[in-house]
C-alpha cells in the first residue's frame, strides 16, 4: 500500500471514528489532538490515552475501533507485529461481546488482522481468518465479502490455481456492483488489475483499468464515505488517480515510457491542484524514474530536486523510503560520474518494498561496466540468472540491453550480437502488445467523443431555447415598464452584460475542448503511425529478400519522420506548428541512430527569423531531410574516414534555405543524379515542387543539395 493511500485510510478511519454519535468530549478531543499530530510516540500516547477513556466510560466498541485504528498506523509506519498485535486486541474485544460480534466493525476489524497477517509474510495465519471471515460476511456484508474474496484471489494465484483465482475475482467485482458505493466497484476491478500487475501481465492489467475508466465521471467518486456502517473504514486511495496508476505502470512495463509518463503526469498535475504537497514527492518521484528513459538530465534533476525540497519542507527529513527516490538519484549520480554514490543509491532503491519490478538492478550492471568492474558485474549476471526476476519481460529487455553493451566493451562480440538479438526481438514484441491495446483504448475514447459531441448538442439546443425565453420575456417587460422606461433600459444593460460574460466563458471553455480534442488527434496519429512503424518492423525480420527489407526499412524511416511531426505536435505548447530546431535535432539524432552513427556525425545550424513552421511546410521538409541524411548514411559514409554531413535551414528575403552537405567521394556526374528514378530522389522532387521550390545539386568535397522554396506569410 503507498503512503498516499495509507493516509487517506487513515483520515477516513478518525473521520469516521468521530462520526459516531455517542461518547465523551475527552475522548473526542484526543482524537482530534491525533488527527493534527504528525509525531508517531505522541499519536502512540494520545491513542492510549483515547482507548483508557473508552474502557472508563463502557465503549467497548470505541476500544475496538481504536485498536483497528492503531493497527493500521503500525501497518503503515512498517511495524508489523505492533499492528497484529492490536488487529488481534480489537478482534477479541470483538468476541467478548454477541452484540459487538454481530456488528460492521468486527468484521472490519477480522480483515485488518487478515491484512496485517499478509503484510508480515504470514500467509498460513492470514488464510486461517479469510476461511473464518467469509460466512461471517456472506448474505450481509457484500463489502467486506468482496473484499476476502480478492484477498482469497491472491491466495490461490501464488497455489498456481489460476481459473479459481479467476473465479474470485469475478465474484468479488460482482459483490462490489451490489454494495451502493462505487468507490467498491472501482476497488474490485483495481484489486484484479494490481494481481495481474504482479504477475508480470501488464497487456491484461491493461485491459482491465481501460475496462473501468468510463466510470471516473460519476461524482460520487469525488465524495469521503462518512458512515461506517454502510462502508468499511478501508478507504480506497482515489479512483482517478489509481487508475491512472494502473495505466502508467502497464505502459511503463510494456515498454511504452511515453503514455506511461503521460499517465503519471496526470497524477502529478491533480496533486499540484489540490496543494497536496506532503505526498506529491511520491508520484512526483514515480514521474522522474519514468523521465530518465526519455529526458535530458537537466529535467529529471529538476524534478528530483523539487521532490528534495518538498521532503524536507513537509517531512523534515532528506528523503524518504521510495523505490523512484533513490533510483532517480542514483541515475542522477552516475551521470555526473559519481559511480560508488550511483551503485549505492540504487541498490538502496531494489531494496525498497514494490509491486513492480525493480528496474535498479540493470543499472548496477550498466555502472559496473562503465566502470570496468567485471568481476562484480560478473556475480549480478549470475544472481539475476538464478532468480525469479529474470522472468519478467521488461526486466529482460533492461538487463539484456546491458549486459550486451558489457560484453561489447570486454570485447566479447559474437555473444554481445547474441545479446542485443534477444534485446531487440523481447522489445519489439512488447511494443507491438503496448499498440495493440492502445488501439483498443483509442477507439473506446472514439465511440465515448461521439456520445459527448451528442450530449453536448442538445445542451445547446436547451441553452438556446432558454436564451429565446428570456429575450420574449424582456420585450413583454418592456411593453408593460413604459413609465419606467429608465430603469427598464437599465435592467436590460445588465442582463445583456451577464448573457455576454456567460457566452464568453461557454466561448472560452468550447476553444479549451477543441484544444483538448486537437491534442488528442495528433496523438491517435502518433500512435497510429507508431503502430504502422511497429508493423513494417516485424515485417521486416520476417523477409528474406534484401531489396524488399531494405523498402521496407526506408518506409519504416519515412513513417517515423511524419510520427515524429504528430509527436511535437500534441507535447508542445503550439498547436499548428513544429520547432524546426527541436525537430530537426530529434530526426537527425534517430536517423544517425538507426545507421549506427553518432550525433556528432551531423551538424545542424537552424536560422529562422521564425523557428515554428506549420505543419503544412514542416511535414514535407522533414521527409525531403529524411531521404537526403539516409542517402548520405547509406552511399557516403561507409566510403568515408571520416564522414560527417552538415545540415542548415536559414532564411533569405522571405524564402526558406536548405542546404545538406556531406564530405563524401560525391559523384562523376550531377546530371545523371537528378535525372534518378529513384523512389527517394522521386520523392523529393515532388515535395519540392509541392513547396514551389528549386533544387540543385553540387559536388565540392562531396554532395551539397540546396533546395530553396518560398515560406508562407
Amino acid at each position: 500500500m503507498s503512503p498516499v493511500s495509507r493516509n487517506l485510510l487513515l483520515f477516513f478511519l478518525l473521520f469516521s471514528f468521530l462520526t459516531v454519535k455517542a461518547g465523551g468530549p475527552d475522548l473526542r478531543k484526543r482524537v482530534q489532538l491525533l488527527v493534527r499530530e504528525p509525531s508517531t510516540p505522541k499519536q502512540d500516547s494520545l491513542l492510549q490515552l483515547a482507548i483508557d477513556e473508552a474502557q472508563k466510560t463502557g465503549r467497548d466498541d470505541y476500544r475496538m475501533r481504536l485498536y483497528h485504528l492503531w493497527s493500521f498506523m503500525k501497518v503503515q509506519q512498517s511495524d508489523y507485529a505492533r499492528g497484529i498485535a492490536y488487529a488481534k486486541t480489537a478482534v477479541d474485544i470483538g468476541f467478548s461481546s454477541p452484540q459487538l460480534k454481530n456488528d460492521v466493525s468486527f468484521r472490519d476489524a477480522l480483515v485488518q488482522l487478515v491484512l496485517a497477517y499478509g503484510y508480515m509474510g504470514k500467509a498460513d495465519s492470514s488464510w486461517y481468518w479469510i476461511d473464518y471471515a467469509i460466512p461471517l460476511c456472506r448474505d450481509r456484508d457484500p463489502f467486506n465479502h468482496s473484499l476476502l474474496l480478492s484477498l482469497s484471489g491472491v491466495r490461490e494465484s501464488e497455489r498456481g490455481r489460476m481459473r479459481e483465482s479467476g473465479n474470485c475475482f469475478d465474484q468479488a467485482i460482482a459483490l462490489a456492483k451490489k454494495t451502493p458505493n462505487p468507490h467498491d466497484d472501482v476497488m474490485a476491478l483495481f484489486n484484479k488489475a494490481e494481481l495481474l500487475l504482479s504477475q508480470g501481465d501488464w497487456g491484461g492489467a491493461l485491459s482491465v483499468a481501460t475496462s473501468f475508466q468510463d466510470r471516473l465521471d460519476d461524482p460520487a467518486l469525488g465524495s469521503v464515505p462518512e458512515d461506517p456502517v454502510v462502508r468499511m473504514p478501508f478507504m480506497f486511495r482515489n479512483a482517478k488517480h489509481s487508475l491512472y496508476r494502473t495505466l502508467a505502470m502497464a505502459y511503463f512495463n510494456l515498454s511504452d515510457i511515453d503514455d506511461a509518463c503521460y499517465y503519471q503526469s496526470k497524477i502529478v498535475d491533480a496533486y499540484k491542484a489540490r496543494e497536496n504537497y506532503r505526498y506529491l514527492p511520491y508520484v512526483w518521484c514515480d514521474l522522474a524514474e519514468m523521465e530518465t528513459f526519455r529526458s535530458p538530465v537537466d529535467k529529471v534533476k529538476h524534478i528530483y530536486d523539487s521532490c528534495r525540497q518538498l521532503i524536507k519542507d513537509y517531512a523534515g527529513s532528506n528523503e524518504i523510503p521510495f523505490h523512484s527516490f533513490y533510483y532517480t538519484g542514483g541515475w542522477l549520480a552516475e551521470k555526473e560520474g559519481r559511480y560508488g554514490e550511483a551503485v549505492e543509491l540504487y541498490t538502496r532503491a531494489s531494496e525498497q518494498p514494490a509491486s513492480q519490478i525493480s528496474i535498479s538492478v540493470p543499472a548496477i550492471l550498466r555502472v559496473y561496466a562503465t566502470t570496468g568492474n567485471y568481476v562484480a558485474a560478473d556475480s549480478l549476471i549470475r544472481h539475476v540468472n538464478s532468480s525469479a526476476k529474470a522472468k519478467d519481460a521488461f526486466f529482460r529487455i533492461l538487463f539484456f540491453k546491458e549486459q550486451a553493451a558489457l560484453l561489447e566493451k570486454r570485447g566479447q562480440h559474437a555473444p554481445a550480437r547474441d545479446r542485443w538479438l534477444d534485446y531487440y526481438r523481447l522489445r519489439d514484441s512488447l511494443h507491438n502488445a503496448a499498440r495493440y491495446y492502445m488501439v483498443l483504448e483509442v477507439e473506446r475514447k472514439f465511440y465515448t467523443k461521439e456520445k459527448e459531441k451528442e450530449l453536448n448538442t442538445a445542451i445547446a439546443g436547451q441553452e438556446g431555447q432558454k436564451r429565446l425565453l428570456q429575450q420574449r420575456r424582456r420585450t413583454i417587460i418592456l411593453l408593460l415598464a413604459g413609465a419606467a422606461l429608465l430603469t427598464g433600459l437599465c435592467f436590460l444593460l445588465y442582463r445583456f452584460y451577464r448573457a455576454r460574460k456567460i457566452q464568453a466563458q461557454l466561448l472560452a471553455k468550447k476553444n479549451q475542448q477543441v484544444e483538448t480534442l486537437v491534442r488528442e488527434l495528433h496523438h491517435r496519429v502518433k500512435n497510429n503511425l507508431q503502430v504502422v512503424s511497429s508493423l513494417m518492423a516485424l515485417q521486416v525480420s520476417r523477409l528474406d529478400d534484401d531489396n524488399a527489407r531494405k523498402a521496407l526499412e526506408e518506409g519504416r524511416s519515412r513513417v517515423d519522420a511524419m510520427a515524429l511531426i504528430h509527436q511535437k505536435l500534441y507535447m508542445d505548447e503550439e498547436l499548428a506548428a513544429v520547432d524546426m530546431q527541436v525537430y530537426l535535432q530529434t530526426l537527425t539524432t534517430m536517423l544517425a541512430g538507426s545507421y549506427g552513427y553518432a550525433n556528432e556525425n551531423v551538424s545542424i545550424n537552424v536560422a529562422l527569423n521564425q523557428p515554428l513552421l506549420d505543419v503544412d511546410q514542416a511535414m514535407p521538409l522533414g521527409l525531403m531531410i529524411n531521404e537526403l541524411l539516409s542517402n548520405a548514411f547509406k552511399h557516403s559514409f561507409p566510403v568515408t574516414a571520416d564522414p560527417h554531413v552538415q545540415l542548415s535551414l536559414t532564411e533569405e528575403n522571405d524564402r526558406l534555405i536548405l542546404r545538406i552537405a556531406d564530405n563524401g567521394p560525391g559523384v562523376a556526374d550531377v546530371a545523371v543524379l537528378e535525372k534518378s528514378n529513384s523512389f527517394g530522389f522521386k520523392l523529393i522532387r515532388l515535395l519540392t515542387m509541392q513547396l514551389n521550390g528549386t533544387m540543385q545539386i553540387a559536388v565540392a568535397n562531396g554532395l551539397i543539395f540546396t533546395i530553396e522554396m518560398e515560406r508562407p506569410a
